[in-house]
């Protein structure tokens, strides 16, 4: 963590110094014993575990303090994991002294220990909890970029007893983060799906022929809005790039895909929930939108597998996956429900970073020929 100061206002945010150990800790005990707001019970709050963490953070994490005319008025930490295995894991705390509430004292700690994180190679994830009732915190967190990972049911029981779930939610760096783009070829343009493209993919997405082989079927428009609010709903938890497939030369909408199952930590994405209208489909547009897909994968988020799956059932499916170079890799037995009343096996593809040279070479002469 830097020493440098930043002034942000009347704020300034500092280092924090052993020093500061006994403020701190007063600080939160008075916090603690505001009924509602923390869990701690006050005597656990000593000001030599709070030197403690200050002198080890100096070295491992960043513990920031923010002062207004010398006087501190808040601090917060980045602290890692304490497994080894989750040592790229950090725990953001941050604390703001009573009497000083409502002055976005907490924000400016928190956006300078994000700044940190963001150049700290160490970091890959930087996670919290947050009670579950505190939706004013659960928008501040969401508004820094932090994703609900999930819900711990009554986590929390406060000295009155009230019981409250725990929010997990958590902060990825820019390097590790997936945003929507598009990507544009001669023939093809996929452009990051939103509702303005529900009239569009209504106008030839609901022939019930292309869902035969997905486990739930699009039919009508209320079924497509729903299709478009779950793809949507997994961007948002960093989960999924989803994009509409568009005809370059008309304009017109001609079906979907996305990019799934993300782990940019782990370096590897999913191609799939592919669906084009039946005019287009068997056409150069199916191999286009693979290839910018593929290497947007490899070359802009640097992965090292895309995989693909399809019904072990869908035969044209599997030639076209196979006619991309992929490999396969194996097959889930009863791996879905299908709408159809059927447990469908899976057939899993992968392309792997080292095989993308000659997979590439093999989709630019597929488009030149």
């Amino acid at each position: 963590m830097p020493n440098d100061l930043i002034r942000r206002g009347a704020i300034v945010i500092r280092q924090a110094v052993i020093d500061d150990a006994s403020v701190l800790a007063a600080a939160e005990i008075e916090t603690a014993r505001r009924p509602g707001l923390l869990v701690s019970r006050p005597e656990e709050l000593k000001a030599e575990a709070f030197a403690a963490k200050i002198d080890q953070l100096a070295t491992s994490g960043g513990y920031l303090v923010a002062e207004r005319d010398g006087r501190p008025v808040g601090h917060g930490l980045l602290e890692p994991a304490p497994l080894v295995a989750r040592s790229h894991a950090f725990q953001l705390t941050i604390v703001v002294h009573p009497g000083h509430t409502g002055q976005g004292i907490g924000k400016r700690l928190m956006q300078a220990l994000l700044d940190w994180a963001e150049h700290e190679e160490r970091v890959d994830k930087v996670e919290l909890r947050v009670r579950s009732s505190n939706q004013v915190a659960i928008g501040l967190y969401r508004r820094f970029g932090f994703l609900e990972e999930g819900r711990f049911r009554a986590q929390l029981r406060l000295p009155d007893g009230t019981l409250f779930d725990d929010i997990a939610m958590a902060w990825f760096p820019r390097r590790l983060r997936a945003v929507p783009v598009m990507l544009e070829g001669e023939h093809v343009r996929l452009e990051p799906l939103s509702f303005d493209h529900l009239d569009g993919l209504c106008a030839v997405g609901l022939d019930e022929s292309l869902w035969q082989w997905v486990p739930t079927p699009v039919r009508n428009r209320a079924e497509m809005r729903e299709y478009l609010e779950s793809a949507l709903a997994d961007q948002g938890r960093g989960v999924s790039l989803p994009f509409a497939t568009v005809h370059k030369a008309s304009g017109q909408v001609i079906g979907s895909t996305r990019f799934a199952n993300m782990d940019l930590r782990d370096r590897r994405v999913e191609i799939g929930w592919t669906w084009i209208a039946r005019p287009w489909q068997r056409t150069v547009i199916n191999t286009e939108a693979k290839f910018l897909m593929l290497r947007h994968a490899f070359e802009t988020l640097n992965c090292v597998r895309v995989e693909l799956k399809t019904d072990v059932l869908n035969e044209p499916s599997r030639r076209a996956i196979l006619r991309l170079g992929a490999k396969e890799e194996g097959i889930w037995r009863k791996h879905r429900y299908m709408w159809t009343g059927r447990f469908r096996d899976t057939v899993y593809y992968s392309i792997l970073d080292s095989e993308w040279p000659s997979v590439k070479a093999g989709l630019q002469a597929k488009l030149t020929s």
